[in-house]
């Protein structure tokens, strides 16, 4: 009896790999997607009841390769450069920033992404008459090519923080809420309006009716000019080098963009990590982000303008 049993979980087993689908995603969103939590500096908590504060100005470049999950992606890519002004209060237990910002930049949608197929239909003559097979011939997109973005936008956080460490030179930003939100214009956001959201089905050979399709091409697409993004972060600032108002920063970021179509189980989270160096009013930043889905390297440079401003003394910031 128990050879039957091993004989029918064999044969489920067989079946279930028989009916397994390979998912290709062709994704197409706002060229900022997944990017534009862009770092803003906070001056370094007061020990004591001040407050501190700081006007910023910096950018950003950010190159990476586009959305992962489709068949050719090797040679999707796209870059933009980002400039922002900000401003940061910092107190002893919390810290806020809020800014506003631009950018230029463009998206290349490779020859073969959200492409359509040619299907021809077969017969294999030694097979009975009924057996038809079909073969899936994939034609260059008609979407492809290079796009590019422009817009604006405005950014905002907020941390609850703690000083610790020896010495209390150890500013950690604990628990922090970003936002951002940007609009979109240029052919990248025109050619999103024209690409249709659908599902391409391929089958094994022999097609047989019912049969579940082998392979499977999802086209999704996200319309709107806006992007709202809403992350939880947190943030490590180490101040060690209080001559030179020096500071290593480490911040990791984990959220998602709240537009409607954005929602779903085919988008994903968005994630970053970021490593910065302060010397004085100078600060240089590497994030990275987003490894598994777009990812995406950003290089980013701010500076302090004037002198730090305290209500009570003037004291070390990042």
């Amino acid at each position: 009896m128990k050879y039957v049993y091993y004989l029918c979980l064999l044969g489920a087993l067989v079946t279930s790999l028989s009916s397994c689908q390979t998912v290709y995603n062709y994704r197409l969103g706002a060229g900022l997607h997944a990017h534009d939590l862009i770092y803003q500096p906070k001056p370094f908590a007061p020990k004591d009841s001040s407050v501190n504060s700081a006007w910023y100005v910096g950018g950003v470049y950010t190159v990476g390769n586009g959305y992962k999950g489709a068949m050719d992606i090797k040679n999707n890519g796209y870059k933009f450069g980002l400039l922002q002004v900000s401003r940061a209060h910092s107190w002893k237990h919390a810290s806020v920033s809020y800014g506003a910002f631009g950018f230029l930049g463009s998206y290349a949608i490779a020859k073969y992404n959200f492409a359509e197929y040619d299907t021809v239909r077969t017969s294999d003559p030694s097979s009975p008459p009924n057996l038809t097979t079909y073969d899936y011939i994939r034609k260059p997109s008609a979407y492809a090519g290079t796009y590019h973005f422009q817009g604006w936008g405005l950014r905002g956080s907020a941390h609850l923080n703690a000083i610790i460490g020896r010495g209390r030179k150890t500013n950690w930003r604990y628990l922090g809420l970003e936002w951002a939100h940007s609009q979109e214009y240029g052919s990248l956001y025109d050619i999103r309006q024209q690409i249709p959201e659908k599902t391409i089905y391929r089958y094994n050979q022999p097609y047989k009716f019912n049969q579940r399709a082998t392979y499977v091409d999802n086209w999704i697409v996200a319309r709107s000019r806006g992007l709202t993004t809403l992350a939880l972060s947190s943030e490590m600032v180490f101040n060690n080098y209080p001559r030179h108002q020096g500071a290593v920063i480490i911040k990791g970021t984990w959220g998602k963009a709240i537009n409607a179509d954005y929602s779903g189980t085919r988008w994903f989270d968005v994630s970053s990590i970021m490593l910065g160096i302060q010397a004085n009013e100078h600060l240089v930043s590497l994030t990275v982000g987003n490894i598994t889905q777009k990812a995406g390297v950003q290089l980013g440079y701010t500076y302090r303008l004037g002198a730090y401003k305290n209500r009570k003394k003037r004291a070390s910031m990042h």
